[in-house]
């Protein structure tokens, strides 16, 4: 175990390394200086998401949802996200060291694992439901430019479609015995998940719910940034410029801290709201680095206060 977390902890300092070694701190304090106070704004719309995405995690605890205080989970939860962030796995180390933090606070093995996967999947459901409906939003009514209107319309069909199918298999009974071991352990956990969501329809509902409101929170900050940049844009173009960026993000998910990756997602999604801006996604890019910076400096602080917690 300490040869793993001794590993953990060494590729986060590599990945940190390189990623500050990317940034331009002073273009990053030119833009902060131009936005001024502004700033604040951001970082309260990320940290309203942080909360919200524990709060969410809470409830998929089920009995368990009251037995860690609310401060523990954010902790584990945040330490555990800054881990992805900068960990060639991604979420398996964050989601590794968030089961292991429950464990340690007394949470059964099986629950602590279950929920973390519960809280995992229903992220992603959440977010593809809120793409699909700002996609919609703007293929029905959000001026969206012709020459994107055939992806965006097959973009839209396949979301749909895969989230149907997802619920489906969510809520169909999976025989578990096969020969082949990963194949065991991917349908255990999905049946699993299926008894937990039916077991606790009221936690699930909440869990969803939180989660749902963490994906509207984070996107806020790509609408804050665009207006304190000038640009006059609605709520809906924030949230579909923040899920298209993580949709794109999670291609590269090994990639530690997505370098380059996001600043690609940024242009992209900036493209196809119709802002031709050569420099815009250049500011974008600084600003969320600047935000990532400070909360990967939370998580670290964290981490050095309640690593025998964790």
């Amino acid at each position: 175990m300490k040869i793993l977390r001794w590993g953990l902890i060494i590729s986060v300092i590599i990945s940190l390394g390189l990623f500050l070694k990317a940034t331009d701190f002073q273009e990053v304090f030119e833009i902060l200086k131009k936005i001024g106070a502004k700033a604040f704004i951001i970082l309260l719309s990320t940290c309203a998401a942080y909360l919200l995405g524990t709060w969410g995690w809470k409830y998929c605890l089920g009995e368990n949802a009251n037995t860690l205080s609310f401060g523990r989970l954010f902790v584990l939860r945040h330490v555990g996200e800054t881990l992805a962030l900068f960990n060639p796995t991604s979420i398996l180390a964050g989601d590794w060291l968030k089961s292991h933090g429950l464990q340690k606070a007394g949470i059964n093995p099986e629950v602590a694992n279950n929920s973390v996967i519960l809280s995992r999947i229903l992220m992603i459901l959440t977010q593809m439901f809120l793409l699909i409906c700002a996609l919609s939003w703007m293929y029905l009514g959000g001026n969206l430019e012709e020459k994107w209107r055939l992806g965006v319309g097959i973009l839209l069909g396949i979301l749909l479609i895969t989230l149907t199918v997802l619920l489906i298999l969510l809520f169909k009974d999976v025989d578990e015995s096969s020969s082949y071991k990963w194949w065991t352990t991917l349908k255990s956990y999905k049946n699993a998940l299926r008894n937990y969501v039916l077991q606790y329809p009221k936690y699930s509902i909440l869990a969803a719910l939180f989660l749902m409101l963490h994906w509207i929170a984070g996107s806020l900050e790509m609408y804050f940034i665009l207006s304190f940049l000038g640009y006059d844009l609605s709520v809906f173009h924030g949230l579909l410029m923040d899920m298209g960026v993580i949709l794109i993000k999670s291609i590269g998910a090994f990639i530690p801290g997505q370098l380059g990756l996001e600043e690609i997602a940024n242009k992209t999604v900036i493209l196809l709201i119709g802002i031709s801006s050569a420099s815009l996604w250049v500011s974008v890019s600084i600003l969320k680095r600047s935000r990532q910076m400070f909360w990967s400096a939370i998580g670290g602080i964290l981490y050095l206060l309640y690593r025998k917690e964790i």
